[in-house]
């Protein structure tokens, strides 16, 4: 759809159009010239709907209606404004065409259509409303109009992460002297989505932005709720929607865990009248990175009429479905994080299958971040010498017992990875460099395990702590800090923690104290050995 008049509705009923239209031009009512304006109602039905505060509405008088005709009667005319508009909707080309066109439509389907395709028409033409109507802080909102048939659509913007706008059906009414007194119902709002990161499959602690290590597993839970009146306006045919998902490069989906509808949980997902697929494949049980995935409940098919019949039930719930992934070696490294982003197509017609709606993306992200360590020779100028071949672990505590599992898959880039057996000393490469990616906002503690050939290991356990500064953005820039060994790094994406070795020597007070000492054990070491000699002789 075009703009922002896109939501889906409800009309007033085929035979509220189709009294008293003549060809000739026009459709006859009882006169009354002390009234010239009718009274437009609209307001809410829907119980948990108890203002319209801040929800805007377009009037569009596609017909007009002129009280000075004949004697009692009154004509209805093809406004001038809209006559492109509904010449292309309704094929006519002349004005008694287009009468004859919407005397014509005498059922709930076509006045839908009719009035749809016509609004679509009309906002592609660009052609500016002859009234808007503001929402007031009550259930309903009066406004006086000419008489007329109009076009009335709710245009209200969406809310960010909102899910989708709440936006009630396009509505074709007609405004009278015999039926001055006109309301539209809004029969609540459009279905609605989201996705948040939870601690587990109970959706505990739902939030937008976190952090984590690589390979740490995410839950993931995606929301689909569809409005209660959908169980009576699609209550022919039913209904199909789609939950899409895309995983960015540094993300890796693992596996589905559950579906939830209402209260009711249930694991078997793919038993659940639902699809799943990945990367427009079956799903399998192996780990996908940079995922796109699928979960349809019903389609356009032929095949799936069952299904979506059988989707009713779904109506006035939530379905929930949640899933595991993680963190890869492709991750961003704190910036602007790694999104996962997430919308719902559904039908948004019950008389036409094939046109489907998409609700608003909604971006959770997740992000990691990482330090680096410089091991260089103490005892030349600063840090200039650098050394390769030392070899560190990374701990979780300052006893260095607890190890944070760690593999190196190339020279320069250590990954944070799960306890495995398999984790490794990290090795700095030919510049003593090591780049430690994917670690969680905390405290660590580096200690070196082997020292590069010919220095001393250092005893020296570094304390690390990686910190977010005040709360992660939703989108743009985060912000984190470093200390090491309680010294703050200045403003930077990360920190170089420098570790310095010493040359492996014996302790000394200077040269010729080494010179004495050597030449005194040699001396004893000959003396014993002549004794020993004479004692066999």
């Amino acid at each position: 759809m075009k703009g922002s008049l896109k939501k889906a509705l409800t009309a007033v009923a085929a035979g509220v159009l189709a009294i008293g239209m003549a060809v000739s031009g026009g459709a006859v009512a009882n006169a009354d010239d002390a009234v010239t304006k009718a009274n437009l109602t609209i307001q809410a039905s829907d119980a948990n709907t108890t203002s319209l505060a801040g929800r805007t509405f377009a009037a569009y008088r596609v017909l007009t209606i002129d009280s000075a005709g004949t004697g009692n009667k009154v004509a209805a005319k093809v406004n001038a404004k809209y006559e492109t508009a509904l010449k292309k909707v309704t094929k006519g080309s002349t004005e008694s065409d287009i009468l004859t066109y919407i005397n014509g439509l005498d059922n709930d389907s076509k006045v839908r259509t009719f009035a749809e395709a016509l609004r679509d028409e009309i906002v592609e033409e660009n052609v500016p409303a002859d009234v808007t109507i503001s929402g007031e802080d009550s259930k309903s909102v009066t406004t006086p109009v000419d008489f007329g048939w109009y076009i009335i659509d709710e245009t209200t913007d969406q809310t960010p992460n909102s899910g989708t706008k709440d936006n009630a059906p396009v509505s074709l009414v007609k405004a009278t002297i015999a039926n001055r007194d006109v309301t539209i119902d809004l029969k609540g709002g459009s279905p609605t989505s989201a996705k948040n990161i939870v601690d587990d499959s109970t959706g505990d602690n739902p939030r937008k932005v976190d952090d984590y290590n690589i390979n740490d597993d995410i839950v993931y839970q995606l929301n689909f709720t569809i409005p209660e009146y959908w169980s009576t306006q699609y209550a022919q045919n039913g209904f199909w929607f789609t939950m899409n998902d895309q995983l960015s490069d540094g993300l890796t989906f693992d596996r589905l865990d559950s579906i939830k509808v209402g209260d009711q949980l249930f694991k078997d997902v793919a038993g659940y009248d639902s699809v799943l697929t990945v990367n427009g494949a079956a799903a399998t049980d192996e780990p996908v990175a940079k995922a796109k995935l699928s979960i349809a409940f019903g389609s356009t098919a032929d095949t799936d009429a069952a299904n979506n019949k059988a989707n009713l039930k779904l109506a006035g719930k939530t379905v929930t479905v949640y899933y595991h992934a993680h963190l890869n070696g492709n991750a961003v490294i704190a910036g602007t994080g790694n999104p996962n982003t997430y919308n719902v197509t559904y039908q948004r017609s019950p008389y036409t299958i094939a046109d489907g709606e998409d609700t608003p993306v909604d971006t959770p992200r997740v992000y990691t971040y990482k330090f680096q360590v410089l091991k260089y020779d103490a005892d030349e100028e600063g840090t200039s010498v650098s050394l390769a071949g030392a070899e560190f672990k990374l701990y979780a505590d300052e006893a260095a017992t607890q190890e944070v599992s760690l593999t190196q898959p190339d020279t320069n880039k250590a990954v944070y990875q799960k306890a495995s057996a398999s984790a490794t000393a990290m090795v700095t490469d030919s510049e003593g460099h090591i780049a430690i990616h994917g670690l969680d906002a905390g405290t660590y503690y580096l200690k070196e395990t082997k020292a590069p050939s010919g220095y001393m290991l250092s005893n020296t356990v570094t304390k690390v702590v990686i910190a977010r500064d005040g709360e992660l953005p939703t989108d743009g820039q985060s912000s984190v800090s470093y200390k090491v060994n309680d010294t703050s790094i200045p403003d930077t994406s990360y920190a170089t923690v420098a570790v310095g070795n010493h040359k492996g020597t014996l302790p000394s007070t200077g040269g010729m104290g080494i010179a004495f000492m050597v030449a005194a054990g040699i001396a004893l070491i000959a003396a014993g050995a002549f004794s020993i000699m004479r004692r066999r002789a």
